[in-house]
């Protein structure tokens, strides 16, 4: 089970991930970042003949996507927050 939670640091302090087979890094990324068409790409994994697609977000070179970029990607156009992008430009994931 996966419970997303969006928050805000009153005082900001050290992050880890809790499973590092699951989460890489821990940062923060400006919001106007993640909103610049620049900054978006679809992330694509191939398991055999299945090929899945899904929204990324690229900060300072650090690719966010899987769960956490499809609910950054779903609350932004819930929002009317999301600007037109580039859906075909891609990267390859593991």
């Amino acid at each position: 089970m996966v419970t997303p939670v969006i928050g805000w640091w009153q005082q900001e302090s050290e992050v880890y991930p809790v499973d590092p087979g699951e989460s890489q890094d821990v940062f923060r990324a400006p919001v106007a970042e993640l909103l610049n068409p620049h900054n978006r790409l679809s992330a694509v994994v191939s398991r055999g003949r299945q090929r899945f697609s899904a929204p990324a977000f690229d900060y300072e070179g650090r690719i966010i996507w899987g769960f956490t970029a499809i609910v950054l990607d779903r609350l932004f156009n819930e929002l009317g927050w999301t600007r037109h992008w580039d859906t075909a430009r891609e990267i390859k994931m593991a």
